[in-house]
């Protein structure tokens, strides 16, 4: 089955009102890589990393992975 779900919320704040128990513990976006994990990455990609967090980073907050635990 081809499925695809895509959802979006404006402030994932939000979804610590809607009594589900979960918590916000932190945003994320693709430039946002852990410190342990940046010298795995290859160094074209940490370097188109830190240009585009640097130069663009309105668009790069357009796609964050939120990270929810539960209460």
């Amino acid at each position: 089955m081809a499925a695809r779900f895509q959802w979006a919320c404006e402030d994932p704040i939000a979804i610590q009102d809607w009594n589900t128990g979960l918590r916000l513990v932190e945003p994320r976006t693709v430039a946002d890589v852990p410190h342990c994990l940046w010298p795995r990455l290859s160094l074209p990609l940490r370097a188109n990393l830190r240009l585009f967090g640097t130069l663009f980073p309105k668009q790069m907050k357009k796609y964050q992975l939120c990270v929810f635990a539960g209460r």
